[in-house]
């Protein structure tokens, strides 16, 4: 799955609000497997949160719980993007923002919101 460059804006309601648009590759990590994103958010707070192309052209969130991380699929159904049991959204930008104030629809992410992404980096791309 090819995904066009795009800003990707979003309300954060009052929560980390010095950044709120993100472009898509500044947001969804490619070349990372579920390991590498395990590393990279083992050390953060709870609800910080990355996006990566899998391996099969779709995209998962893994997400800092209080128990270590979680791996979500993201489907595209019908050009509408829905992350586990939840409503659906036209964009991921949608789903970013939505989740920032809406509790995960994910058992062992109870009660949980997304706070803030891992940006891609030079030192987080492997191509």
């Amino acid at each position: 799955m090819k995904f066009k460059p795009r800003i990707l804006s979003e309300r954060t309601g009052g929560r980390d609000s010095r950044r709120s648009r993100y472009r898509e590759e500044e947001i969804i990590h490619k070349g990372i497997d579920r390991i590498d994103a395990e590393r990279q958010l083992c050390d953060q707070d709870v609800g910080v949160f990355l996006i990566r192309a899998r391996e099969n052209g779709t995209l998962a969130l893994s997400i800092r719980a209080s128990k270590g991380v979680l791996h979500i699929k993201l489907e595209l159904r019908e050009n509408r993007w829905v992350l586990g049991e939840g409503p659906t959204f036209g964009s991921i930008a949608s789903i970013i923002s939505f989740y920032r104030c809406h509790e995960l629809p994910i058992r062992g992410a109870d009660r949980m919101l997304l706070s803030r992404p891992v940006l891609v980096t030079a030192n987080t791309t492997h191509s």
